[in-house]
């Protein structure tokens, strides 16, 4: 149970005008004992600026403002989480009727993340449905006592009979 209140939090303008229902839909806090902690990542799903690239935001920091995250491969953003070493894991996915869904994490170092950048990083996983994957929506990790990194993946069958709800949990080696 919860005893604390939510409170509004102030957007930039441009925020505002991202598109209906693909607007924000990544948020990830800098934990205290990295660089900018307490900063949040918000990164927009299919939001894009004029070269076609993701639109995102710093907030709650010091140095706010926009970013952009390399759009590639016509992949929409659909969470993010930083790990303990600072890198952002992005989990983007993708569906088309004639090439079916595919899912996608990306690693984007925390350093690069500033207001006006590009950011781009390495897939460090790539799946279809020909594995246990469906419409993954959420990305977690932790570390266990032996010092593993473990990423946990869900998704949501959204009261359709095509999808499923999937829990993947598996060990990341940085």
């Amino acid at each position: 149970m919860t005893r604390s209140r939510g409170t509004v939090l102030p957007l930039p303008p441009r925020a505002h005008k991202l598109p209906f229902n693909k607007g924000i839909e990544a948020l990830a806090v800098v934990p205290k004992d990295l660089p900018r902690a307490g900063t949040l990542i918000a990164i927009s799903e299919r939001g894009l600026d004029h070269n076609g690239n993701l639109i995102a935001f710093l907030l709650l920091t010091p140095l706010p403002g926009q970013f952009s995250v390399r759009r590639t491969g016509d992949f929409d953003v659909s969470d993010a989480v930083l790990l303990a070493s600072g890198d952002l894991l992005v989990l983007e996915r993708k569906f088309s009727l004639f090439s079916g869904l595919y899912v996608r994490i990306r690693r984007i170092p925390l350093e690069t993340i500033v207001p006006g950048a590009l950011v781009d990083g390495p897939t460090i996983f790539k799946a279809d449905l020909s594995q246990e994957i469906d419409n993954m929506e959420g990305i977690d990790a932790h570390l266990t006592e032996e010092g593993d990194t473990v990423l946990t993946m869900v998704s949501d069958d959204n009261f359709s009979a095509f999808q499923r709800t999937l829990l993947l949990q598996f060990t990341f080696q940085p």
